[in-house]
């Protein structure tokens, strides 16, 4: 159930995708300006968000020429200021290692933005230590959000409202969360998703706090209820089967049809001797229960049957985590062509990762402890489903690791 933000999750994939987008453009050049910022990606809210950023760092910037020898309230030094912050934005020029933080936190703020805009702005009251000027510090914003703007209008109408001109930390809180129980419908994701997984594969689920361990599986569907009365009778059932003898005409049709070996010889025991009976045929109490139908198999002949000679004694091997004294690893387990569907549906295409991933579980000391470095790592990173087989086939094989 999707209940709440995995902010880490955001924060770990935003610093892989800006990483890999700034591999790209940086090969070719040494340095970004503002034009190249707003083209940057396909995502425009991802370019706007990255110039808000840089626009609030020179705010910062500014802030800091406050000085109590100079009035810089004054309205030329105003004026002054302005035509500088305008002449700067058109110079902008920014390396790559200044320019990643900012484009990794812009990507961010554009995953909280569509999935949950309540997200996006509590972390954006958290820059204020104690209230919030309104109009300078939030309205500004207006011209750097690209979707859902309904939310950000709802929401600068309620801080308007109460501002005079500025609003707590707190309260702008509580509005916010009123905001969010209007309940207003987010601008469908799938543009950005789509865009996204040209460098990472990724889904909005990979983003969410599942309440539910994936892991737990619920066994009343596994193992029935037991109903004591039924086991009362079945327990009367076999005590009356074990406790009924054999047919006296069973035992004389045996020994009539019993015939010696070619090959009998006498057993001589201390100068005694003693026949020693060797049936050709040794009668059980299952032989009551055999069913006369010679087309039935059993489990175990159709297995036999049916499977290749090779994996049989691959499977009854109780000892396949070492051969011939040698500790097999995971990826001893995995066959060539199972690496691949396992690199591409759950690994997000990623060799590395998964290889990464092979390599971890081969560290672990049990198959408990494998199970929680996939379910920490990788089972929600990736959104697995249980119920698709690569998922079921890789814990077969971890299971057959350890």
């Amino acid at each position: 159930m999707k209940t709440q933000i995995n902010t880490s999750e955001v924060s770990a994939y935003s610093k892989r995708f800006a990483s890999m987008l700034c591999n790209q453009f940086y090969r070719q050049n040494s340095n970004i300006n503002g034009k190249q910022i707003v083209e940057l990606s396909e995502n425009k809210q991802i370019n706007f968000f990255a110039v808000k950023i840089i626009f609030l760092k020179w705010q910062d910037e500014m802030t800091n020429l406050r000085s109590p020898y100079f009035d810089y309230s004054h309205a030329e030094v105003n004026k002054t200021l302005t035509s500088l912050m305008n002449l700067l934005s058109q110079n902008i020029s920014i390396a790559r290692p200044d320019f990643e933080p900012v484009l990794q936190e812009a990507v961010a703020d554009t995953i909280l933005m569509y999935l949950s805009p309540q997200s996006f702005y509590a972390k954006f009251f958290e820059n204020f230590s104690d209230t919030i000027h309104v109009a300078n510090q939030l309205k500004p914003l207006a011209k750097y959000i690209k979707i859902n703007k309904t939310f950000f209008d709802r929401l600068l109408a309620y801080l308007e409202r109460e501002a005079n001109p500025t609003i707590t930390v707190n309260r702008g809180h509580e509005l916010l969360q009123t905001v969010a129980s209007e309940n207003i419908i987010n601008e469908n994701s799938d543009d950005l998703f789509s865009y996204l997984s040209k460098f990472i594969p990724v889904s909005a689920n990979n983003f969410f706090v599942i309440d539910e361990d994936p892991l737990a599986f619920d066994t009343s569907t596994i193992i029935p209820e037991i109903n004591i009365s039924q086991v009362k009778a079945m327990e009367t059932k076999v005590a009356e089967v074990f406790e009924t003898p054999i047919p006296k005409t069973v035992v004389e049709e045996y020994h009539a049809t019993y015939t010696k070996p070619a090959s009998y010889e006498p057993v001589v025991s201390s100068g005694i001797v003693v026949e020693e009976h060797k049936p050709t045929e040794v009668f059980t109490f299952n032989s009551q229960f055999v069913n006369n139908d010679t087309n039935i198999v059993s489990v175990n002949q159709q297995f036999v049957q049916e499977t290749p000679k090779e994996i049989i004694n691959e499977t009854l091997d109780t000892t396949n985590t070492t051969t011939n004294g040698k500790v097999l690893t995971l990826r001893d387990f995995i066959p060539v062509n199972k690496k691949f569907v396992f690199i591409q549906g759950l690994f997000g295409g990623s060799s590395e990762e998964f290889e990464q991933a092979v390599d971890m579980i081969d560290h672990c000391n049990d198959y408990h402890k494998a199970i929680m470095l996939i379910k920490e790592k990788y089972f929600r990173r990736f959104a697995w489903d249980l119920e698709k087989d690569e998922v079921k086939e890789f814990y077969e094989m971890v299971s057959r690791k350890f």
